[in-house]
């Protein structure tokens, strides 16, 4: 394929875009007339890559606002200067202990660090009814159903071999609310491209086949509403066709309230395929009566 035949194609996608947004004669001009699905697929998946890619920006920004804010109220002065180590399988901190955060409730612990004897541990998890509790040899996670530990020392064995000097040496783990600060300042234009990234390859390769399914309904219920309409030479496949060009919009556009807003719109991609099908239904009927 030269680079002209290129340049066609991407206009007339775009310009399907553009007709998709303004007019209402849009199936009479480009769904009436198509005898296949191909060329419906292939503005799909293009249009669909747009919005994705649009969308994903926004919802990138969305989050980095939501961790800049946390980080420079909750994390900066609420959160203390903590340091935490594992050595020889147990754990430490400069917290003074017991350290506890509670729930919202303040009805149970979210977390509780102990180091008190391990005898105390049927006590302290009775405390917990959903969240972590850290003791000097074992880290316990529990939720309403279940109860997970951890020993330290499986989680970060006491040794290991150096193969060089055919010598055991100690493992340790550090972690502080300093190197935390350090590493996301250095690094957080690398982690919120890949957020980007693999947000962007998510909500596209994963939503377009769900998209197609949730299509095939609608493409049903306005091949019946087309039916009744009288719109000649309407079929399945023109209804289907209709709805896959339809169906985007609404969708990418409650993805972006659920992440703006964390809410939905009950019915807004019936309401909106509704107004868009009885605009060019309309617009067709009209021609239909003047022949």
């Amino acid at each position: 394929m030269n680079s002209k035949q290129e340049t066609q194609k991407s206009s007339s996608i775009f310009t399907k875009m553009k007709k998709l947004l303004i007019s209402d004669n849009f199936i009479k001009e480009e769904v009436l007339p198509q005898t296949s699905l191909k060329s419906t697929f292939k503005f799909f998946f293009a249009w669909n890559a747009l919005l994705g890619f649009f969308v994903s920006i926004l919802v990138t920004i969305l989050l980095f606002q939501k961790v800049e804010n946390f980080r420079l109220t909750t994390w900066n002065n609420t959160v203390p200067d903590f340091e935490f180590s594992i050595k020889n399988g147990e754990f430490s901190t400069n917290l003074e202990t017991p350290y506890v955060i509670t729930t919202k409730d303040s009805k149970s612990d979210f977390l509780r660090i102990d180091l008190s004897d391990d005898a105390k541990l049927d006590k302290l998890l009775v405390k917990i009814t959903q969240g972590v509790l850290i003791t000097k040899k074992q880290l316990f996670i529990r939720d309403y159903y279940s109860t997970s530990n951890f020993k330290f020392t499986d989680l970060l064995p006491v040794s290991k071999l150096d193969t060089n000097k055919n010598e055991k040496i100690s493992r340790e783990f550090q972690l502080s609310k300093k190197e935390i600060n350090t590493y996301y300042q250095d690094h957080k234009l690398k982690i919120f491209s890949y957020y980007f990234l693999a947000n962007f390859i998510i909500m596209v390769l994963f939503l377009s086949p769900l998209v197609l399914l949730y299509a095939l309904f609608w493409g049903i219920v306005f091949w019946s509403i087309g039916g009744l309409f009288g719109i000649k030479n309407w079929t399945f496949k023109k209804s289907y066709s209709s709805t896959i060009y339809f169906i985007l919009l609404p969708i990418w556009f409650l993805i972006m309230i659920q992440f703006w807003f964390n809410t939905t719109v009950p019915f807004f991609t019936f309401v909106v395929l509704l107004i868009l099908f009885y605009l060019n239904f309309s617009a067709i009927k009209k021609t239909q009566s003047k022949t």
